[in-house]
């Protein structure tokens, strides 16, 4: 009777064990997705006004460049 609970207990204590590092595992796993999927969204639109600003300057100086004279429409 002693041994059959003996070996119980230590089954027990192996998925005791198991349960943990299963956990462990998971916890490890959801915080290295939310470091790779994650995005800090505060960044995200600093950067893209930025890019926005650029554009708009790139559109103006376009514009003033390529802006048609009267002559160049007399042609």
């Amino acid at each position: 009777m002693l041994g059959v609970q003996g070996s119980v207990g230590t089954r027990q204590a192996q998925i005791e064990r198991a349960k943990e590092a299963a956990v462990q595992n998971s916890v490890s796993l959801e915080s290295r997705r939310a470091a790779v999927e994650d995005v800090d969204s505060i960044e995200v639109l600093v950067r893209l006004q930025a890019q926005e600003l650029v554009y708009r300057s790139a559109l103006a100086v376009n514009a003033r460049v390529l802006q048609p004279s009267l002559m160049d429409f007399l042609r």
